[in-house]
């Protein structure tokens, strides 16, 4: 009874050790660090389509939260970024992230949120299409999966 157990345990992990082992090797695969903010905004721009094969991970500044209507929770995001040219202008960029459910109130529902306008935030997030933002402008939106507050 003891070698069953014993066996059956060891199956048990070398089984789950091995899911482990192809999830590091294909995490490249799967998550984009190095696309950023300024990269989709210019892609926008050009007229070029973003690279939408994996999920990407951006930081940047909560510029604007719209609740979407319907009867879901579901929030369109913007986050943007900028960087000094020369020592008189700054360059914004920006993109949309569109988050649906339960679980992303708590984030930016308007009056208890934690991600309110001027917080930074991490977004986890895939790109979906270009189209217009709620100025009318062309922007670049991403299905987002996953935020965090840093600060």
């Amino acid at each position: 009874m003891k070698r069953a157990f014993l066996t059956v345990a060891c199956l048990v992990a070398l089984a789950g050790a091995a899911p482990a082992q192809s999830a590091s090797v294909s995490f490249d695969a799967l998550v984009d660090f190095d696309t950023t903010i300024k990269e989709f905004s210019l892609a926008v721009e050009t007229g070029t389509a973003p690279k939408a094969d994996r999920f990407v991970l951006l930081v940047g500044t909560v510029g604007s939260v719209f609740k979407n209507p319907g009867g879901v929770s579901s929030y369109s995001v913007e986050l943007i970024t900028g960087e000094w040219i020369g020592t008189a202008e700054v360059r914004t960029y920006r993109l949309f992230l569109e988050y649906s459910g339960e679980d992303f109130s708590s984030y930016f529902d308007r009056k208890s949120g934690l991600a309110k306008p001027g917080s930074r935030i991490l977004a986890v997030g895939r790109f979906s299409k270009i189209g217009p933002g709620p100025d009318g402008t062309a922007v670049a939106w991403l299905k987002g999966f996953k935020v965090k507050v840093v600060d």
